[in-house]
């Protein structure tokens, strides 16, 4: 299991899911790990609010001090950020097209 690192002084801890499944998952200061975004049933590339969306292989996770989530979707070859709101989408790469280039976005 890939483990990210603590998200907020307030005790929640963000996990990535088990390798390639795709699940992103909100741990909190009493052991209780619950989906945030997701499913291990079917991983994928979607964007959209959190019931919809779908990683492919979440690796790494960082926090910005607006709340906002961000992740490397390595399997997607991806950046993904994850609002306070709930929306999901992609700002960098292309869901199955590996490379690297420099570009906007």
């Amino acid at each position: 299991m890939h483990i990210g690192r603590k998200a907020r002084e307030t005790g929640t801890a963000l996990l990535t899911g088990l390798l390639l499944l795709g699940v992103l998952c909100n741990g909190n200061a009493q052991d209780k790990v619950t989906t945030l975004a997701g499913s291990p049933a079917l991983p994928g590339a979607a964007d959209g609010s959190l019931a919809v969306a779908r990683f492919g292989d979440p690796t790494a996770i960082a926090v910005d001090s607006l709340g906002n989530i961000y992740i490397a979707d390595t399997a997607n070859n991806t950046i993904r950020k994850i609002t306070p709101l709930g929306t999901v989408s992609t700002l960098a790469g292309l869901a199955g097209e590996p490379g690297s280039a420099d570009g906007t976005g």
